[in-house]
């Protein structure tokens, strides 16, 4: 071998090895929070035989997400049933989670096409326990249970396509900040009984109602700031003081309406900064004169209908 090979070689600066060191295991506890978050729920929970640092990471994973295609690894014929065998995989998974994961739960979000009304039932009072603020829940037709109404530490609620029963008497969610509703199963005072029941509301969503066209939906809230409509009512009056942004599509019955029932769904919002409505509305307003309620508006603009 030359020898200016070999002198070249012996120059070479060695490298120790590495002992002990797992780049993984020795990332920030935010940065795998937000990688956990991110995976299916399944390969959240496998992390865990990575290090003990990623176990203890898991147990206090603050969000929990539970979708069909991440909980259910078997289909067959009869998964409408309650007691199907997909719903008996996604029950496993869900009650893993919740027994092995520690602490608060900031946010717990479910969409599932499958009947999980008794595992919900079940879940609920742990939820609330475990003082949830951001709630998620897409199920179809699933009924809202009371202790529900009883949570503290609620801010954010969604629910879609539920069936809700607002109590009499509300004896929680004093800090909720966000509601919205779509496509839920919910009469109008059940509506109004909640909103009013809610004293740090600011952002509230009606989407898709479909409620009786003769019959009238008031909102009362002064601590409301952004309000969307979309539903068929015959008068949706706003109590709002202190509401900035509205985007309001109103469908119902236009015939024989007096300017005075418009003046008075418009005369609580002299402080919009922002108005958003169909091209249906906008004509009766226009129809009416009614825009001079809405001079100290930044932003006047026209939604498209959607059907």
């Amino acid at each position: 071998m030359p020898y200016s090979l070999v002198l070249r070689r012996s120059r070479r600066k060695k490298v120790a090895p590495v002992i002990g060191g797992d780049p993984l295991s020795d990332l920030p506890p935010l940065i795998k929070e937000k990688i956990l978050v991110r995976l299916p729920v399944k390969e959240a929970v496998r992390t865990c035989l990575l290090s003990r640092s990623w176990k203890e990471a898991w147990i206090s994973m603050p969000e929990i997400v539970l979708r069909d295609e991440h909980c259910v690894s078997v289909w067959t014929d009869h998964w409408k049933g309650t007691n199907s065998l997909e719903v008996r995989q996604f029950k496993q998974v869900g009650d893993k989670v919740l027994a092995c994961t520690k602490g608060a739960i900031m946010k717990f979000d479910i969409a599932s096409g499958l009947d999980l009304s008794k595992p919900m039932d079940k879940w609920i009072p742990i939820l609330v326990r475990r003082k949830i603020e951001h709630l998620v829940i897409a199920l179809d037709w699933y009924g809202i249970p009371s202790t529900f109404f009883s949570c503290h530490s609620l801010k954010h609620v969604s629910l879609h396509k539920c069936h809700v029963e607002v109590p009499n008497s509300i004896n929680g969610l004093e800090k909720l900040e966000t509601l919205d509703l779509n496509c839920c199963e919910i009469s109008m005072k059940d509506i109004e009984r909640w909103v009013v029941s809610c004293p740090s509301l600011r952002n509230l969503t009606l989407d898709s109602f479909v409620l009786n066209p003769d019959s009238n939906l008031k909102i009362q809230s002064c601590s409301l700031r952004i309000i969307r409509f979309w539903g068929c009512v015959r008068k949706l009056k706003l109590e709002t003081p202190n509401l900035e942004t509205a985007c309001i599509t109103k469908f119902g019955p236009s015939n024989n309406v007096q300017r005075g029932s418009f003046v008075e769904e418009f005369k609580f919002l002299h402080g919009l900064e922002r108005l958003e409505m169909n091209h249906a509305y906008m004509r009766v307003c226009m129809k009416f004169k009614l825009f001079i309620f809405f001079s100290p508006c930044k932003c006047l603009g026209i939604s498209y209908d959607r059907f």
